[in-house]
């Protein structure tokens, strides 16, 4: 016959675990970012970011193979440019005929 052996559970480090989700996703690219991350970065959901890039919003993506991957850099490129733009719709228009 068989031998009957007694099955031990081991306690789950509940602490360790939560951890672990606090670590960024490495993606194995060096300078990219999954998309994921890129949607937390900009504390949005993956959906909000995945409609920007159809519409041609947001920060630059790249496709590497079926996945998307953000430069590091790119959230802040597109952030100041997106300021130094509402700046200039800010300034007063200019009045009179323009200059030669």
């Amino acid at each position: 016959m068989s031998e009957i052996r007694e099955i031990t559970y081991q306690p789950l480090d509940l602490e360790r675990y939560l951890r672990s989700f606090d670590q960024p996703f490495a993606s194995g690219i060096s300078g990219f970012i999954p998309e994921t991350d890129q949607a937390a970065k900009l504390s949005i959901s993956l959906a909000t970011l995945r409609r920007w890039r159809r519409r041609k919003y947001g920060p630059q993506a790249v496709q590497i193979g079926r996945k998307f991957y953000y430069a590091e850099d790119a959230t802040e490129r597109w952030l100041g440019k997106q300021a130094s733009e509402a700046e200039a719709e800010r300034a007063p228009p200019r009045r009179g005929r323009p200059r030669r």
